[in-house]
C-alpha cells in the first residue's frame, strides 16, 4: 500500500452479465505480506509465487517460497499453507507466470535485496501432476528471455508464449521501461521449444500493466512508465492459432477509470 507489504486476500462476486454483486471483502490471508508475486489456478489451487518479503526489519529480499489455497465448491478458498516440496530455485519477484499444458513457468523478475537486486533473464519451470499439484521448481538451462525484465506480463495464446514490455534494467525500474515483445513456441506438452524472439513492439512502454486476452486480441492495461500512472489501454489482434500477434496500438474510448 506504499509503505507495507499485505497479507489480505480479497474476493468479489459475479453477476451473470459480468458486472460485479457486491463490494470487495477480505476473506482470507497468506501465510506473510507480500508483493510482486504472481498467481496461478490449476488443479483445483491458487498458487502464490515468490514474491518481496521483509526480513522482519528494514530489509526487503526476493523469496523462493511457494503458498497454495484449495478452491472449494463454491469459489472460496481454504486456507493458505506452504506447497510442499516446491520453493523457487531462486529469489524473484515482479515476475510473470504462465500456465502452459502439464507446466507452470516464473518468468523473469528481479532478484536480491533492498541493498542490491539485478534483473533476470532466467525462467524457471514446474511439473503439474495428475492430481493437479505442483512439483518443485527448476531452471531450464536453455530457457533465458532475449532481453532481463521485470514487471512484465507474460500470456499464452495456443503454442505460442508471448512476454511484453517490463523494465530492462538494473537500478531504478523509473528509467529502463520497454516496448519490446518477445515469444517462444510451445510443444503440445507445454515445453518451451526453440528460443525467445522479437514480436513486435506496444505502443507504449508499460511497467506492471494488467493483461487479458479476450475475442481475438490481446490488452495491455494501464501500468506505469518513467514515475507516471497509465489509465490507457492498448490491444493488438491475435490469430486464432496464437502464432501471430498484430500491431499494438490504443484501445480508442477505452481507459482505466481509477489510476492503478
Amino acid at each position: 500500500n506504499g509503505s507495507t507489504y499485505e497479507d489480505s486476500v480479497e474476493r468479489l462476486s459475479f453477476n451473470s452479465g459480468g458486472t460485479f454483486s457486491a463490494t470487495a471483502s477480505s476473506t482470507r490471508t497468506l501465510r506473510d505480506p507480500r508483493d510482486g508475486h504472481c498467481t496461478v489456478v490449476t488443479g483445483g489451487y491458487v498458487y502464490v509465487i515468490g514474491g518481496r518479503r521483509f526480513d522482519g526489519t528494514t530489509t526487503w529480499y526476493g523469496s523462493i517460497i511457494v503458498d497454495r489455497a484449495a478452491i472449494n465448491a463454491d469459489g472460496s478458498l481454504g486456507a493458505f499453507s506452504a506447497a510442499s516440496g516446491v520453493t523457487l530455485s531462486q529469489g524473484r519477484y515482479n515476475h510473470a507466470c504462465a500456465v502452459a499444458g502439464s507446466y507452470v513457468y516464473a518468468i523473469g523478475g528481479r532478484s536480491g535485496s533492498s541493498t542490491s537486486s539485478v534483473v533476470l533473464n532466467t525462467i524457471e519451470r514446474a511439473t503439474i501432476g495428475s492430481d493437479g499439484a505442483l512439483g518443485d521448481f527448476v531452471t531450464g538451462t536453455t530457457d533465458t528471455l532475449t532481453a532481463a525484465r521485470d514487471g512484465h506480463r507474460a500470456l499464452v495464446a495456443g503454442n505460442t508464449l508471448y512476454v511484453f514490455g517490463g523494465n530492462s534494467l538494473d537500478g531504478d525500474p523509473d528509467t529502463g521501461n520497454t516496448q519490446s515483445i518477445e515469444k517462444i513456441s510451445l510443444t503440445s506438452a507445454g515445453l518451451l521449444t526453440g528460443t525467445f524472439s522479437s514480436a513486435g513492439s506496444l505502443s507504449t512502454a508499460r511497467y506492471l500493466p494488467g493483461i487479458g486476452l479476450y475475442g481475438g486480441y490481446i490488452y495491455l492495461i494501464g501500468g506505469e512508465s518513467g514515475g507516471a500512472n497509465y489509465t490507457s489501454v492498448e490491444r493488438a489482434t491475435i490469430s486464432a492459432d496464437g502464432a501471430t500477434l498484430g500491431v499494438f496500438g490504443n484501445a480508442t474510448g477505452v481507459n482505466v477509470n481509477t489510476v492503478t
